[in-house]
């Protein structure tokens, strides 16, 4: 099965977020804003230089978090080649980002024909060889999450993970997450970056029996264990809509 990493966002660019430019002393010289007639059929480099209006520069996965949201729009900047070569994060009106926030949480939601229907059973043990059993966890809400170290999208999204985490210690939630990669090799990875799931190493079986073939990939499961929420992919809004479905299953 071919893993996918998937980060949602519009790789082409969309001439309505793309803003005049100012002067941006703080890109390297040589470098002008793209006209319109070489913006067409561009794509997207995470890879390249990224920038705050303000001059900060991100790294990657802080430039992944930022454009993948709501909040930004963008000016391209390209070398006397006319290549891509920097992009610089403008904030957009309140107004766009309202209208922008209500369109892709619109979008996130990909449940389909899963809504309603009973979640795929599981026994695993996590990090301390405690075992996990989904027909146990029934009369909890359970939040399922599908990831591995290598993929990029899913270490953007770790710390809104986190705040969902905090944010329902003490209520009836359990947040489980499924890895490809071995408990040795987790272990590393969280001695660098703390992740506040209930985590589970070596999952492919679980990410099969859930037929999941992009990373990162999200359910949300009600207190009978049917599936309420689906979502393949790194999201800007998800975790607001996770936390919104959460809510609601509380209610």
């Amino acid at each position: 099965m071919k893993i996918r990493t998937f980060l949602s966002i519009a790789v082409l660019v969309s001439a309505s977020f793309l803003l005049d430019a100012q002067n941006r002393d703080f890109l390297p010289a040589g470098l002008h804003k793209m006209t319109a007639q070489e913006q067409n059929g561009v794509r997207l480099n995470l890879s390249l230089p990224m920038y705050f209006e303000n001059g900060t520069q991100l790294d990657q996965l802080a430039a992944m978090r930022a454009i993948a949201g709501p909040d930004y729009g963008y000016e391209l900047y390209a070398d006397n080649k006319g290549a891509l070569s920097a992009i610089v994060l403008v904030e957009l009106p309140a107004a766009q980002r309202d209208a922008r926030l209500a369109q892709m949480m619109k979008r996130a939601d990909t449940t389909g024909d899963k809504k309603g229907t009973a979640a795929p059973s599981f026994i695993a043990k996590n990090m301390n060889s405690d075992r996990l059993d989904l027909n146990e966890l029934k009369g909890s809400i359970v939040v399922l999450n599908f990831w591995f170290i290598g993929c990029k999208p899913c270490q953007v999204e770790i710390p809104e993970l986190n705040e969902l985490v905090e944010k329902y210690k003490n209520q009836n939630v359990k947040f489980v997450a499924f890895a490809l990669d071995d408990q040795a090799a987790i272990e590393k990875f969280l001695n660098r970056k703390a992740f506040h799931y209930d985590i589970v190493p070596s999952a492919r079986n679980v990410a099969q029996i859930y037929q999941v073939s992009s990373y990162p990939s999200h359910y949300v499961l009600d207190k009978e264990g049917n599936i309420q929420f689906f979502q393949a992919g790194y999201n800007g809004v998800l975790t607001k809509i996770i936390d919104k479905k959460i809510e609601d299953l509380l209610k």
